[in-house]
């Protein structure tokens, strides 16, 4: 018998709009700032702060629309919530292994040859970036107040290609700066490659039971490949192994798509009339 979506009321929530004119405007705000310090990463601590604070654009903001419905307790209880450990071991493999063979095949088919076995470093990285890199500061947006808002509107699928696209969209004004992952990544690539990771990330969340850390977890390992594989092949500005990651990400999530279906084996909308206060199951 095929399942169907099926919501847990007959309201659905308008586009977030809101949320993401605020998201974009603080990160862009505060990267605005670091640019004008600048034209390149490594321009001083201030620029760094910026940049930082920037990035926890989607947190933050997540939070406070959490905090103007459900009060600042509330808002509490959403961020604890996105590092609830209790999520399906068997997932754990998924989320560790599949970033390093992504990222390790497109840095060794392009002519990649040494690798970071530092463990004391990678892990001191994995920890820093995990908080100030990406996972923490921007997952709890994206996954954690606007997903469940496009899934009460749209298929799986179509939901994770519309935030992937505000995802990609989000990162605009790092291309602009030199040093970053994204000015060394031409725009189509990194568009392609983050709007599939977005499929995988839905994927993943639903798999692990609508919850946050292991979407975080994946993230951060996505992140810390590109110190594992050191990218030294920059020919004209442009990271050559970003093609094929991309590629591969994009089969990835094609996979996903043709063993699970357009609902990416998500048979309920999760609730969207509360981000807090209403317990999850185990927790």
């Amino acid at each position: 018998m095929k399942s169907t979506l099926t919501a847990p009321d007959s309201s659905k929530p308008s586009f977030p709009i809101s949320f993401v004119l605020a998201a974009f405007g603080f990160t862009w705000t505060f990267w605005l700032l670091a640019w004008l310090f600048g034209r390149s990463v490594g321009q001083g601590p201030l620029q760094l702060t910026l940049l930082v604070i920037g990035g926890f654009g989607p947190t933050l903001m997540a939070c406070v629309f959490v905090a103007q419905r459900e009060g600042w307790r509330g808002a509490g209880v959403f961020l604890g919530r996105g590092l609830n450990p209790r999520f399906p071991l068997s997932l754990l493999g998924f989320v560790v292994l599949i970033p390093l063979v992504v990222n390790g095949a497109a840095y060794f088919t392009t002519g990649g040859r040494k690798i970071e076995t530092n463990l004391a470093h990678l892990v001191g990285t994995y920890v820093l970036w995990f908080f100030f890199g990406g996972p923490f500061n921007e997952d709890y947006g994206w996954r954690g107040y606007v997903l469940p808002r496009l899934l009460a509107r749209w298929n799986p699928v179509m939901a994770s290609l519309l935030l992937g696209l505000l995802w990609s969209a989000w990162h605009w004004p790092l291309f602009y700066l030199a040093g970053t992952t994204q000015s060394q990544t031409p725009l189509w690539v990194f568009f392609l490659s983050t709007t599939a990771q977005a499929i995988v990330y839905t994927w993943i969340w639903n798999q692990a039971g609508k919850k946050l850390l292991p979407v975080m977890l994946y993230h951060s390992f996505s992140n810390i490949s590109v110190v594992v594989f050191p990218q030294p092949h920059i020919v004209g500005g442009i990271d050559r192994s970003t093609y094929v990651e991309a590629l591969l990400a994009l089969s990835l999530a094609l996979t996903l798509v043709l063993f699970y279906g357009k609902r990416l084996g998500i048979k309920e909308v999760p609730d969207h009339t509360t981000d807090s206060l209403t317990p999850e199951p185990g927790f």
